[in-house]
């Protein structure tokens, strides 16, 4: 009896063995989720168009010299441009010409006389594109029209579909006098980096940043405590809790399914159930376990992700060394500095040999860059939240509020360029 309680608690949670098992068996490939691959009646190399669903925020990256944007596709029909047609099941990559979707975005060329020359391409758009192939399920779009039944499905998610674009393309508009600011909002709000200074985007990869950048438990965590303070003194805890689940799968639903986002998800969600229920708060370890089986359940497809196993990697690292690394450095520095030291150092400890696994690098300044930059990023969310927010009540206040954001802007830009420089 004494030996078990001397057991170290995690190895005590069902929770956590059963997702150190199924991690085991994953990442040995012992098993493996069957990916949906794309497969048709007509030979690969002989499709000349596509028509099917997009199923994935399309990302802009540079390709064979030119800007694109990368997206999943779901074809449900394809055709080698002459006689032959074919139904089509699974999934693959296209890759979208920039011109064509950025027209619609604010300064693009389309107007509202012109609607045929610009393409609303988000997640839920069915398009039908003249492609040029490549290889392993890949296809290049040289031309992309909508649907011919139309770019949104029809009935209740066809419009729930369409209303998401439209406020994603209307949060462009509403940012649009605030310059350059805007994109780090854009990306930090909305998981949307192609308008990203394409230098600030690698400083922030240089400096061990890149996961400030990627939508997790910070922006939830920062979003569900807002709406839970602002509601828990008009209405309570349980109805402020409930608003609270509103608000965090509004902005899921908003910004996008990304692995770091439904874990840090799914974390909040069982913590709030535990809150309104009056259960007593479980260990943050079993419920980050409890999330892991949930999010392998739900989602199969981003087990192999890197953002899927940094995610929950850099949290494990966190929970399990933290407070041994706390414990010896208390010390010797003060309790702020060896708080934030003490994350960043388990975090990078533990995901550092997955970098290198999948990435081949590594950036060991991020362990003392992170703990500067993530309260300023955190501070610049905020202010843009209200800010956005009077923008909407009083629009004449824009251009002023535009000032002070890019005060702070250039104060993270210059930040983040310092240790990127080291």
């Amino acid at each position: 009896m004494v030996i078990f309680q001397k057991i170290p608690f995690y190895l005590k949670s069902p929770a956590f063995i059963a997702a150190a098992f199924l991690s085991i068996l994953f990442y040995t490939h012992t098993i493996f989720p069957k990916p949906q691959k794309f497969s048709s009646l007509i030979l690969e190399k002989n499709i000349k168009i596509l028509e099917g669903e997009i199923v994935s925020n399309p990302v802009k990256i540079t390709t064979f010299g030119k800007p694109v944007y990368r997206a999943v596709f779901c074809p449900q029909k394809v055709s080698d441009g002459k006689t032959i047609s074919s139904s089509a099941k699974g999934e693959c990559f296209v890759f979208l010409p920039a011109e064509k979707i950025e027209s619609r975005f604010p300064n693009g060329l389309w107007t509202a006389a012109n609607e045929s020359k610009g393409v609303l391409a988000e997640e839920g758009a069915r398009l039908k594109l003249f492609v040029k192939p490549q290889e392993n399920g890949v296809f290049f779009a040289e031309k992309v029209f909508p649907a011919e039944n139309g770019l949104w499905a029809r009935g209740i998610f066809g419009k729930i579909a369409h209303f998401r674009a439209e406020c994603r393309l209307k949060f462009r508009f509403l940012l649009l006098t605030w310059g350059e600011p805007s994109s780090l909002i854009l990306a930090l709000f909305a998981a949307e980096r192609s308008a990203l200074d394409y230098r600030l985007s690698r400083d922030f990869t240089n400096a061990g940043l890149s996961h400030v950048l990627a939508l997790s438990g910070m922006h939830l965590s920062l979003l569900g405590t807002l709406s839970f303070r602002a509601f828990r003194r008009l209405f309570g805890k349980k109805i402020a809790l409930i608003f609270r689940i509103f608000v965090v799968f509004a902005f899921v639903w908003f910004a996008g399914i990304s692995p770091s986002l439904v874990r840090a998800l799914f974390c909040l969600l069982i913590f709030s159930v535990c809150d309104f229920l009056s259960i007593k708060k479980p260990h943050f370890l079993s419920v980050l376990s409890l999330s892991f089986l949930i999010h392998c359940a739900i989602f199969p497809k981003q087990i192999f992700s890197a953002a899927f196993m940094l995610s929950y990697a850099s949290l494990f690292g966190i929970l399990i060394l933290s407070p041994l690394l706390k414990f010896i450095l208390i010390r010797f520095l003060p309790y702020k500095i060896t708080d934030a030291l003490s994350v960043s150092v388990s975090a990078f400890f533990v995901t550092a040999p997955i970098s290198l696994f999948l990435f081949g690098k590594i950036y060991p300044i991020g362990i003392f860059a992170s703990p500067v930059v993530s309260p300023l990023v955190e501070f610049f969310m905020k202010i843009s939240l209200f800010f956005i927010f009077l923008s909407i009540v009083a629009p004449f206040l824009s251009p002023a509020f535009g000032v002070i954001i890019e005060t702070i802007y250039n104060i993270l830009k210059r930040t983040v360029a310092f240790f990127a420089s080291i």
